[in-house]
């Protein structure tokens, strides 16, 4: 269990504070505030989230996960369509994957070749083991013995950016919870609440019993925040927003994303309009491509990332 799972389980902190030991050694630290206002010390890796991250936005430091990553599960499925092998060529020419896609999976098997995980044969294409997931299991637990956390964030968003943000943002989802008790709340994180409430009424959300903001009122927040996105961008790409909601069907070319209050958001063009969808990872895939989804009853999308040219692929 990592230390702020114990201190205040499934809570991620505010005001991370980001830093190296000395020049001499990979890796660096944050210094987070929990909910309740506690220091917490965490050593996390200097990826991209380090590289940028704010004081004031909010994010989560768990214990590391053994589980394959979802590139790998892309990798077993690529395996199985080639008699156990994952060759970049393949992938990106013959199953017309973007490039940005193949290279992903590249690096990944580049990095499990150096632990002896998989490797690479005469003809420069990945031979993939049965036992492959089972193979990635037992090298992601020798390394939690030595990683450090994974550090998330939760929004781009400071927390003072929030309290007048057009948007449904993660203050808005510890208003809904009901976390932000006063006598385990820090002072800090109750004033951007309060604030927040009168901001909300201001523009016309509805707050509910207690205080506590409902998932209809954070949906009409969401729904505002991408209409207006949408509108702004009209005139970069020279045709009519179209909202996405209610639509059973979506197709187009994925152009681009952008960061909004409420999140991520994939930019799909089709011929006559545009439309935004929340971004997903396996998206990614299919980056200045043709990318088909579809609506689920529960409200979510699940996209087809498979070549349109042949009937394989992955979709999640």
């Amino acid at each position: 269990m990592s230390l702020l799972s114990y201190l205040y389980p499934c809570v991620p902190p505010l005001c991370p504070v980001p830093g190296r030991p000395d020049d001499t050694r990979e890796g660096g630290f944050v210094v987070l505030e929990n909910l309740r206002g506690q220091p917490i010390y965490a050593k996390v890796a200097e990826d991209d989230v380090f590289s940028t991250l704010k004081t004031g936005q909010a994010v989560t430091v768990r214990a590391f996960d053994p589980e394959p990553i979802q590139a790998d599960r892309n990798i077993v499925a690529h395996a199985k369509n080639r008699n156990g092998q994952f060759s970049p060529v393949h992938v990106h020419l013959e199953e017309n994957n973007s490039e940005e896609y193949t290279k992903a999976h590249e690096r990944r098997l580049e990095a499990l070749g150096r632990a002896n995980v998989v490797s690479k044969n005469q003809n420069g294409a990945w031979d993939i083991p049965d036992d492959y997931l089972d193979r990635v299991r037992a090298y992601h637990k020798q390394l939690a013995k030595r990683l450090p956390a994974p550090l998330a964030r939760d929004s781009v968003m400071t927390l003072s950016q929030m309290e007048t943000a057009r948007g449904a943002t993660w203050l808005d989802e510890q208003l809904s919870t009901g976390r932000l008790e006063e006598e385990r709340t820090s002072k800090e994180l109750l004033d951007a609440a309060a604030k927040r409430r009168v901001a909300l009424r201001q523009m016309g959300i509805a707050i509910g019993d207690k205080e506590r903001l409902s998932h209809q009122s954070r949906e009409q927040l969401k729904a505002m925040d991408i209409q207006e996105a949408g509108e702004a961008l009209e005139n970069q790409m020279g045709k009519p927003y179209a909202s996405s909601s209610g639509s059973r069907h979506i197709e187009g070319v994925f152009k681009s994303t952008i960061e909004r209050p409420s999140g991520k958001f994939a930019v799909i063009e089709k011929s006559r309009e545009f439309t935004l969808v929340p971004w997903r990872p396996v998206m990614e895939r299919r980056r200045g491509q043709s990318i088909i989804g579809r609506a689920s009853r529960c409200g979510g999308i699940s996209w087809d990332v498979r070549s349109r040219e042949r009937d394989r692929g992955l979709s999640i």
